[in-house]
């Protein structure tokens, strides 16, 4: 049984060990990771899914990243929400 270390992974998934740990702190139940000074082990047969789970990973965070810049980037009279009409009716009525 072979093991990679994180670099390692990070170097089969072409990325940074940074990226890899947060990766693998994304989809390992907080139990099971390895505690602060420890090292991440991933078995070497457990690759192939990984690459696909990192794959899947990847295009979720660019999607939340894509999302999180629309929203920042939108007109005002576009953010969900009462317009100043309803506010002012909101405002009459207490």
């Amino acid at each position: 049984m072979t093991i990679l270390t994180a670099t390692e992974l990070a170097t089969e998934l072409n990325t940074t060990g940074r990226e890899v740990r947060k990766f693998l702190r994304s989809i390992t139940p907080k139990d099971d990771q390895p505690g602060k000074g420890a090292r991440w082990g991933i078995e070497k047969k457990n690759l192939r899914s990984l690459k696909s789970q990192h794959a899947k990973w990847l295009k979720a965070q660019d999607e939340a990243r894509a999302a999180r810049e629309a929203t920042e980037n939108a007109p005002e009279g576009d953010a969900e929400g009462p317009t100043d009409a309803e506010l002012e009716a909101i405002a009459q009525e207490a």
